[in-house]
């Protein structure tokens, strides 16, 4: 990895499937940066996701033309 100053979260989240499948990868000279981001993809996997809804309101949609509505709607 070394010259890899950054990577997303998408891309650490590929190589934690990697160093975790049953191939065997090693990921060596990490910069630090990357190597915060794969810490933070590690930690997340073992943490209790919690989704809060936040100010938007759950639309429940039990068709796919429910859902074509919704989108449409102004």
């Amino acid at each position: 990895m070394e010259g890899v100053e950054q990577i997303s979260r998408s891309a650490a989240d590929e190589l934690y499937n990697l160093t975790h499948s049953e191939m065997h990868v090693d990921l060596i000279n990490l910069e630090p940066f990357v190597e915060k981001m794969l810490s933070a993809v590690t930690k997340g996997r073992f943490l209790p996701r919690h989704h809060t809804a936040g100010d938007m309101p759950i639309i429940h949609c039990a068709t796919i033309g429910s859902v074509q509505r919704q989108l449409m709607a102004k």
